[in-house]
């Protein structure tokens, strides 16, 4: 910081200097240049540019504006989340639908609603369920619920599913339902 500050202030000694030196220094008199006095009737202090203090008042009113909009923040945060989780839950389940038809085999989406978290699993040449990928995690406040046998909904390589409802709500309130009709596999939020 330091180092800054010895540079800022060498050029600004260096700009006053040559300002002084080509303007108001154009002739001699008794041994020195014009007095220094000139150097602020000129237009030195008219030049353009920001000062140290306009800059410090641009920085406070900023951090003014900041503190003023930080509550409005945790406000829509709840929603944000409950939005993102509706979106998240949606395309696994679509996911679900375009890998049954596309891979010729049963998949499914397991809800658990204790440890409000969910995943994809497959069925193999076995019959066996096995995981694909982890289990995905509900945003902070997010909470779910469904209508489905067991909290699992299976899509078939025909791209029907079983019918039902999931119901995320959040902290504030605010509720979303996605649905999920099985004659079509179509998943709808409502």
């Amino acid at each position: 910081m330091g180092d800054i500050y010895n540079y800022v202030m060498i050029l600004t000694y260096y700009k006053i200097l040559f300002y002084w030196h080509s303007n108001c220094c154009i002739k001699k008199q008794n041994g020195y240049y014009s007095n220094l006095v000139s150097l602020r009737v000129d237009g030195f202090m008219n030049k353009k540019g920001i000062t140290l203090i306009e800059l410090i008042i641009v920085m406070v009113i900023i951090a003014i504006g900041a503190v003023l909009t930080a509550p409005g923040i945790s406000g829509w945060l709840p929603i944000y989340r409950l939005r993102s989780a509706t979106r998240d839950v949606v395309s696994l389940m679509r996911l679900a639908q375009i890998k049954a038809v596309s891979n010729n085999t049963f998949y499914r989406v397991s809800f658990d609603t204790a440890n409000d978290s969910y995943i994809l699993e497959y069925q193999n040449t076995g019959g066996a369920w096995v995981l694909e990928g982890n289990d995905q995690k509900l945003p902070t406040g997010v909470k779910f619920n469904t209508t489905f046998a067991g909290n699992i909904t299976t899509f078939s390589p025909n791209s029907t599913a079983t019918n039902g409802t999931i119901i995320l709500n959040n902290t504030k309130g605010s509720m979303k339902t996605v649905r999920l009709l099985g004659l079509t596999g179509r998943v709808r939020i409502e």
